[in-house]
């Protein structure tokens, strides 16, 4: 009953969306499966598929939005960005496919992607903060 009255507490209906520059991620939550690797690992998974935007405040952190979402799917990335984060903010992302299609929906989309290993050997920049 208590989490239940916290849970109700936390939501704000009228909250204003995230906006200026936002940083956005997806990701598995629920660890490795034990005895399986790599892609096996997706199959049958235990675990919930998330989704997470953070307002960027200088060096710090914003707030937050995060979801549990049912695919990787452009369609349900873009839904969750344009109900959680506000037209013409800049939205920061990795490298994958299915975010293209945020500047048609209205903001600036600046994606990063890691150098492979053998261009990070001859000097190329790594997009991940030591």
């Amino acid at each position: 009953m208590m989490l239940h009255k916290f849970r109700r507490a936390m939501v704000n209906a009228t909250r204003e969306p995230l906006w200026g520059e936002v940083e956005v991620d997806e990701t598995w939550v629920g660890g490795p499966q034990a005895g399986l690797r790599g892609s096996r690992q997706l199959k049958n998974r235990n675990a919930a598929l998330v989704i997470v935007a953070v307002e960027k405040r200088g060096e710090a952190s914003g707030r937050v939005r995060m979801a549990v979402i049912p695919d990787f799917k452009g369609v349900t990335l873009r839904a969750f960005i344009q109900q959680n984060v506000a037209p013409g903010s800049t939205i920061y992302t990795d490298g994958l496919k299915s975010f293209t299609g945020l500047e048609q929906a209205g903001f600036r989309h600046l994606p990063s992607t890691q150098p492979l290993q053998s261009d990070l050997r001859k000097g190329a920049k790594s997009a991940v903060p030591l």
